[in-house]
């Protein structure tokens, strides 16, 4: 019989998604190669137990493997249903708009009145049918999947009574959920929002790969191992509502690690535009340090366009300063501009991905991402 853990954990509840990528990165390119393409999902609780119910807890964790795991309620995607009376076939309403239920789901009120109930979908996606065998007055009902807890309980007593437990469960229930609302740029998403920084700053770092020659005491020169420049940066979510957390767990899902790429622009007034005309984007520059060969958002009235910058050209000075004139791929249909930035092609730089569930605070998530060739 497999048991449940029944403990509602204290928060943060950390959930940790786990791709495998092969990379091959060579002199001007890379490839990349999806060894899973669906998550290994793990949870992180925290709880703070009483004596006998960190017993309980222990008891679960030493029976597990001898029961093929136990059920893992799935908190992060919990919704309040209030009363449930006992029957069969009890249709139980559900947003399934912004959640992922498997066959299975966690009928809890307390942790030691609840029930794991098999689950139908209904048509249309709105609710839950199962047959419930308790009444509830302040329910919640939530995913459950099959787990383990391979690296065990561990535990800190504290004074009166009070342990600090924290466990991790490995979830061995996997589903893809990939999809995208993102608008598309040469056939790769392009991630329309903004990092969010909160407090503190973001660090980039951007040098080519080099390999260094020379003696200890002679000159030293540098062999450059790829064309393409390293260039790192994080990006960070910060949500707060359900249905835009599920838009963010697609997302994610669709990248699988570090296997898709996307565009993302970097939100700074790069280039100082002057004026459009047609495919003639006419910038204040002193140094065409950048001919062509890359890729600009141009934000106009609110509304985002996607060019490839094809060519170069010194221009007439403006009110006295230099400008370039880049010629782009396509006509734009506007003569100014509010912010004009380089837009990347890039990628996870990890297989690791981690959502940050806050009681009352949203979820954060921040991801290092690294620009990659255009395909």
């Amino acid at each position: 019989m497999r048991r449940v853990w029944p403990f509602k954990p204290r928060t943060p509840i950390l959930e940790r998604l786990d791709w495998a990528t092969d990379v091959f990165r060579a002199k001007s390119a890379e490839q990349r190669i999806a060894l899973r393409t669906q998550p290994r999902r793990i949870f992180l609780f925290g709880h703070y137990f009483p004596d006998e119910t960190s017993n309980y807890a222990r008891t679960l964790i030493r029976n597990a493997q001898g029961e093929s795991g136990f059920w893992v309620p799935d908190w992060t995607q919990s919704e309040s249903v209030a009363s449930i009376t006992a029957g069969s076939g009890v249709s139980i309403p559900v947003d399934l708009s912004v959640a992922t239920y498997g066959d299975s789901a966690l009928i809890w009120e307390s942790q030691t009145k609840y029930e794991v109930v098999s689950v139908t979908i209904g048509s249309p996606e709105t609710s839950v049918t199962a047959d419930v065998t308790d009444s509830y007055t302040d329910a919640l009902i939530m995913p459950v999947w099959r787990g383990d807890a391979p690296e065990g309980l561990s535990v800190d007593r504290q004074p009166a009574h009070i342990n600090n437990a924290a466990v991790s469960c490995v979830l061995s229930d996997d589903f893809d959920i990939s999809a995208s609302s993102y608008p598309q740029y040469r056939s790769i998403d392009v991630m329309t929002d903004r990092p969010i920084v909160s407090s503190g700053s973001f660090s980039e770092t951007e040098a080519f790969p080099v390999s260094s020659l020379g003696s200890a005491v002679g000159d030293t020169s540098y062999l450059r191992q790829r064309d393409v420049i390293d260039f790192t940066f994080q990006m960070r979510w910060h949500v707060f509502t359900k249905p835009d957390l599920y838009s963010l767990r697609q997302w994610l899902h669709a990248r699988k690690g570090r296997q898709k790429g996307f565009w993302l622009s970097t939100n700074a007034k790069d280039l100082e535009v002057s004026s459009i005309s047609g495919t003639t984007v006419t910038v204040f520059n002193d140094i065409l340090a950048r001919p062509s060969g890359y890729d600009i958002e141009v934000l106009s009235g609110g509304t985002k366009y996607y060019r490839q910058v094809t060519g170069a050209v010194a221009g007439s000075d403006v009110g006295g300063r230099p400008t370039a004139d880049l010629t782009v791929d396509s006509s734009l249909p506007v003569s100014t501009a509010e912010r004009c930035s380089y837009l990347i092609c890039s990628r996870f730089d990890t297989d690791r991905i981690e959502l940050t569930h806050q009681a009352q605070e949203g979820t954060i998530c921040a991801v290092p991402c690294r620009e990659i060739p255009v395909p």
